[in-house]
C-alpha cells in the first residue's frame, strides 16, 4: 500500500463464492470436512482423469485446508480443460487469482481476473478484487476505474455498493483527492454505518484537509464501534 496507516477493507462476503455446486453437496461429506471431500474427489479423478469438476472441487478443499500448493496444482489442471460455461471458467480463474495473490503474485492474479472479466463481462467479484489488488500495486487510476465499474454493477444501496465506494475512496485518498474520498465514504457509511474501517478512512481524508475536529470525531466513532 502507499502509506503505512492504510486500512484494509474486507472483501465482500460473496467474493470467490462458487457458481459450481459445492463438493459437499455432491457427497456425504460435511461442508467443512475437507479431508472427506479431498478423498472423494481424488477417487473421482482416479476413475476419470478428465473430470474437470473434481479437480475444481478438490482444489477448493485444499485451499480451505491451507494446502495452497496442492490447490494451485488442481486449479491449473481445472483451467487446462476446455470449459465451455463462461461462468464456470471465471470461477476457476478467480480461485487461482486468490491463490496467486496469497503467494504474492499480484500481477498473476490481475491476469487471471482480467481474463475472467474478458470471458464473462458481468464478473462483479473480479472487478472488486482486481481494484483492491491495483491499490496494493499503487495503480490507483486503474483501481478507481474498477471500483467505479463494480459500483455500477451492484445495487445502488446494497452492502456490496458500500464496499465499492469505500474501496474507491481508498484509491482517491492515495492520490490526494480527499474531497472525492469523503463523498464516497459518506455514501458507504450511509449504507453500512457500523463499519469502523470506513470512519478511519474518512478520518484520514478529513485530517489531510486540515479538518481536525471532524477527523477526531470519526476516529472516536471507529474506536467506539470496535468495542
Amino acid at each position: 500500500m502507499n502509506r503505512k496507516n492504510t486500512r484494509y477493507f474486507l472483501i465482500p462476503a460473496f467474493c470467490f463464492l462458487l457458481f459450481v455446486i459445492p463438493a459437499s453437496a455432491q457427497t456425504n461429506c460435511g461442508t467443512a470436512d475437507y479431508d472427506c471431500i479431498i478423498d472423494y474427489q481424488t477417487r473421482q479423478i482416479e476413475a476419470d482423469k478428465n473430470n474437470a469438476e473434481a479437480f475444481y472441487a478438490r482444489g477448493r478443499a485444499y485451499k480451505s485446508k491451507g494446502e495452497y500448493d496442492l490447490a494451485m496444482t488442481d486449479m491449473d489442471a481445472y483451467l487446462s480443460f476446455d470449459i465451455k460455461d463462461k461462468s464456470y471458467l471465471a470461477d476457476g480463474l478467480r480461485e487461482r487469482a486468490w491463490l496467486r495473490r496469497h503467494e504474492g503474485d499480484r500481477k498473476g492474479a490481475v491476469w487471471d481476473l482480467s481474463r475472467a472479466i474478458e470471458e464473462n463481462p458481468g464478473e462483479i467479484e473480479a472487478y472488486y478484487v482486481r481494484g483492491d489488488i491495483y491499490i496494493e500495486l499503487t495503480f490507483f487510476d486503474d483501481a478507481i476505474r474498477d471500483f467505479t465499474k463494480y459500483i455500477g454493477l451492484v445495487a445502488t444501496r446494497s452492502p456490496l455498493a458500500a464496499d465499492g465506494h469505500a474501496g474507491r475512496a481508498q484509491a482517491y485518498n492515495a492520490i490526494k483527492k480527499y474531497s472525492l474520498a469523503i463523498q464516497d465514504l459518506n455514501i458507504a457509511i450511509g449504507i453500512k454505518p457500523k463499519e469502523p474501517l470506513f470512519y478511519q478512512e474518512r478520518a484520514y481524508a478529513y485530517r489531510s484537509l486540515g479538518k481536525k475536529a471532524l477527523a477526531d470525531a470519526d476516529d472516536a466513532k471507529a474506536i467506539a464501534l470496535q468495542q
